[in-house]
């Protein structure tokens, strides 16, 4: 399967694709590599902040991203019969305005914090609200890992009790160094800025401009296909097409912004004509 990563431009018609390869086989997902490839554009745009993913990405894939500083977005899978998907993540510490504290249990329901309550119309969840999203630096800076930890607020919701409006609970999206050297992930169950969250829908749009690129990709090819055999001949298809592309984007960023691409064209002149001297005709 073929994978690549790419970015909306600001000018219409224009989606940056900043790299992709095919997977080495069944035991690497598109997912795999999308992550790779994110990983070493980081190196090379510090500034990149977010990867939009489908439901394929794991605790291993968030945990490698938000390491760099890298937030993963993406939606839960269902549960069983197309039903959300709910966890309960056992109690948590909430603290109220008055630095009161309360020992809670914390749910998640699709990817989002929330607290259970029974009324008149049975028990329900309230979802929290997103308060602050918070990277702690890494204490080796060479070798380290960031931390990702995200503050939810209780809302002031009638069918929650009165000492828990407004408190805060504080938690960590990624895992620990101790728990990856056991071998023990982060909770999946919770997502930063999950589905349900106002962020997400415009957030989430982006990467179906992603989708639409990669059937434009295969809309191109004769029979949907590159007409090549071998991996490394369909390899080349495949990086002769995203030049293509980037080309059209660098076009499109000259024709609405009169920028200089001089960097990269060069400053090209054709040479002066050459004139054969005539030969002395013989006498």
């Amino acid at each position: 399967m073929w994978t690549t990563v790419s970015a909306p431009g600001p000018f219409p018609g224009t989606s940056t694709i900043f790299g992709g390869r095919f997977t080495n086989g069944r035991s690497e997902q598109d997912s795999d590599v999308a992550v790779d490839i994110v990983l070493e554009l980081k190196k090379l745009l510090p500034g990149l902040q977010v990867l939009l993913q489908d439901k394929s990405g794991t605790a291993k894939h968030l945990d490698r991203l938000a390491g760099e500083k890298v937030l993963l977005i993406n939606s839960v899978a269902r549960a069983k019969g197309g039903n959300v998907a709910e966890a309960n993540l056992g109690k948590h510490a909430f603290r109220t305005p008055d630095k009161t504290v309360h020992s809670e249990v914390l749910w998640a329901v699709n990817g989002h914090p929330a607290l259970q309550v029974a009324d008149e119309h049975g028990k329900h969840f309230i979802l929290l609200d997103r308060h602050k999203l918070q990277w702690n630096e890494p204490r080796d800076r060479d070798e380290g890992r960031y931390a990702l930890y995200v503050e939810w607020k209780v809302p002031t919701d009638p069918s929650i009790p009165t000492r828990l409006h407004g408190a805060i609970v504080r938690v960590r999206h990624n895992s620990t160094d101790e728990q990856i050297a056991a071998g023990k992930w982060a909770e999946t169950d919770l997502r930063a800025i999950p589905e349900d969250d106002p962020d997400f829908p415009d957030l989430g749009g982006i990467r179906q401009l992603a989708e639409s690129l990669n059937h434009n990709m295969k809309q191109r090819r004769p029979n949907k296909r590159a007409r090549a055999y071998g991996l490394d001949n369909r390899t080349v298809h495949n990086y002769a097409f995203i030049m293509a592309s980037n080309l059209v984007n660098m076009i499109q960023w000259y024709r609405y912004t009169g920028g200089d691409t001089s960097s990269r064209f060069g400053h090209y002149e054709p040479p002066e004509p050459t004139r054969k001297t005539k030969r002395p005709s013989a006498s």
